[in-house]
């Protein structure tokens, strides 16, 4: 029987960002937690992606603004979203080409997430 990604997942409060938030709270949450991204959410704790120090610069350079007036909607990039069920190898496989999987819980939010680091 092969692994899931709920053999991996503990009940843990996931540091997130709404693409509301501003980009400067973003790096501050980033920073205090030692963490190279975050996920971002919407009201319901639905994963809409993530904010990583790479996409902040990217939007930084993009949009010619101030890291100030960015929010994190404006930087935020695409997220590999699993399930629970899924396998553990499917999962280390798509780890290889982003740095952070979201995990979604039954309910359709966000149940965690797995990080090159984790891994």
């Amino acid at each position: 029987m092969p692994y899931t990604v709920s053999n991996i997942i503990r009940d843990q409060e996931v540091e997130c960002v709404f693409k509301e938030d501003s980009v400067l709270e973003a790096l501050r949450r980033m920073n205090e937690g030692d963490f190279s991204q975050l996920p971002v959410i919407d009201e319901q704790r639905r994963p809409l992606g993530l904010v990583t120090y790479e996409s902040i610069l990217k939007g930084h350079r993009n949009f010619g603004l101030r890291v100030e007036d960015l929010k994190v909607g404006n930087v935020m990039v695409h997220a590999y979203i699993f399930h629970p069920e899924d396998t553990l190898s499917d999962l280390l496989e798509r780890l290889k080409l982003s740095n952070a999987i979201l995990i979604l819980g039954s309910d359709g939010s966000l149940a965690g997430i797995v990080t090159t680091y984790d891994a």
